[in-house]
């Protein structure tokens, strides 16, 4: 017995000595307990163990999650390009740091098997310096966001509370208010970024979470995942929603003030989600080993970040409207004008659209490659009072002037027309056609229809053409053409 007791007063010793004390109590299951000093402690016990959470982890200590923040400021020397860190309690390094606490600050967190060093957060740390005066933190956990899953959703808690206590001791050291930070976060890094809020009682100014992740954080309860009571304003931007066998790793369920659905927020565009080919289970996944990138096969999930960089520096804005559903929106029923909250830019520039009475869920859609962003665009035509009535359809398309491009065929009427009509709809254009910056030219066509097209008149008179194109400050922009007259199956190219 005494060999046991001895074994047992040795590990004791050795946790405290490593900055952590275990403890056990029993409530239904034995629940652990892992105090880490000045970040607080953390239980596997209930909520963190759950139906949803069948199994459960403790984080590891802060020398093995190796948690970093790496400031970046429009100021950085040749030898700070590479990030110079801030250390808590190092009152010395932060004083002889180039953070400004009159600047706005930025927190950049990456996710799951990622680091600072990944592309996205290369592009969105550059552009957000080009774009703003900014202190830019990057949160670098890459040791304890390897996988396995499991290990990392602790990992995570720790983090979270590192953060915490990092703008807590800004706040103390200088003058910056939570209010004021912004926190930008991919995939499990948006639980990080909501757990930091949590502990900061929900003071922090804005989280704007990316697909944050959904297996073991789903169905949980609000402590256990980013919620909207984490910050001041939280926003979501959900693409990796699927269900079921497709295995998506994002959250579908609405989680912030706003949450917007790029293409529906279960998959995107040109892309070939394969991890449920390799996952089967929640419980495979969470104690996979993977090697590499999850981008690799989760393509969806990391799409996010690509809306996010392109958002930063793009012409065009990713405006998503409000509505009640994404088949809904793609019936044209949900495009505005953006007042009254009817609308929330997706990314960089959101503060724009921000504001206490918008919430809800809005959706929007995007291209497949290349550039993502699609111009909101409006054509509208009046027809001649004198025109004949008459049954067919007017399709506008778009062609760029510098390099030829064609857009998809878009309905402006399908029906009857008749004198006096004003012919009008929505539609999203690639913005690779560049509608902001250049006049381009229309391709407009008439086409009889009905039972028998013939007997429909053959020419069509419209004694105004034109095209209103939403810029990136949310005003709608007018480029006339002019009168026009239709011959039935002919395209009249306007310039």
């Amino acid at each position: 017995m005494r060999p046991l007791i001895i074994l047992i007063c040795t590990y004791l010793i050795a946790g405290i000595a490593e900055g952590r004390v275990v403890k056990r109590s029993g409530v239904g299951i034995q629940d652990t307990e892992i105090c880490y000093e000045k970040y607080g402690c953390f239980s596997n016990g209930r909520p963190w163990t759950s139906v949803a959470r069948p199994l459960s982890a403790l984080p590891k200590p802060p020398h093995e999650v190796g948690t970093r923040f790496l400031l970046f400021t429009r100021n950085d020397t040749a030898d700070e390009k590479t990030g110079y860190e801030l250390l808590p309690d190092k009152d010395a390094i932060l004083r002889f740091s180039k953070f400004d606490s009159n600047r706005k600050t930025v927190f950049l967190i990456h996710g799951f098997t990622d680091s600072h060093t990944s592309p996205w957060m290369q592009k969105a740390k550059d552009g957000l310096l080009e774009k703003e005066d900014v202190n830019l933190i990057a949160v670098d956990w890459a040791p304890g966001a390897k996988s396995p899953y499991l290990s990392a959703t602790a990992n995570a808690r720790l983090v979270g509370s590192q953060l915490n206590y990092m703008i807590r001791y800004l706040e103390a050291k200088t003058t910056l208010n939570a209010r004021d930070v912004q926190i930008v976060a991919h995939s499990m890094g948006a639980h990080v970024a909501g757990y930091a809020g949590d502990r900061l009682d929900g003071r922090l100014g804005v989280i704007t979470a990316l697909d944050p992740m959904e297996p073991y954080f789903g169905d949980t309860e609000p402590i256990v995942r980013l919620d909207s009571s984490d910050a001041q304003f939280v926003e979501v931007i959900h693409t990796n929603g699927e269900t079921g066998l497709k295995f998506g790793l994002g959250m579908q369920k609405s989680m912030g003030h706003v949450d917007i659905y790029p293409n529906g927020g279960k998959s995107q565009p040109g892309c070939k989600d394969t991890l449920g080919n390799i996952v089967s289970s929640i419980v495979k996944f969470i104690t996979l080993d993977f090697d590499g990138a999850l981008s690799t096969w989760a393509c969806s999930h990391a799409r996010v970040v690509d809306f996010y960089v392109e958002s930063i520096s793009s012409s065009c804005p990713f405006v998503s409207h409000s509505c009640s559903s994404y088949s809904d929106y793609n019936k044209g029923k949900c495009f505005s004008e953006c007042s009254g909250g009817s609308c929330y830019l997706l990314g960089y520039g959101s503060d724009k659209t921000r504001g206490t009475a918008v919430s809800g869920e809005f959706y929007l859609n995007t291209d497949k490659d290349g550039t993502f962003c699609l111009n909101i665009a409006q054509p509208q035509s009046e027809v001649s009072a004198s025109q004949d009535k008459t049954q067919g359809t007017v399709t506008v398309q778009i062609r760029s002037r510098r390099d030829g491009k064609v857009s998809d065929k878009f309905t402006v009427a399908d029906g009857k027309i008749v004198g006096g009509d004003n012919l009008t709809s929505w539609i999203e254009v690639p913005s690779s056609l560049r509608m902001t910056e250049e006049r381009p030219q229309v391709i407009l066509q008439y086409k009889r229809g009905g039972l028998i097209p013939s007997l429909q008149p053959r020419y069509l008179v419209l004694n105004h053409f034109a095209i209103r194109v939403m810029d990136k400050d949310l005003q709608m922009q007018t480029i006339d053409y002019g009168a026009v007259t239709l011959e039935t199956g002919v395209d009249i190219i306007l310039s």
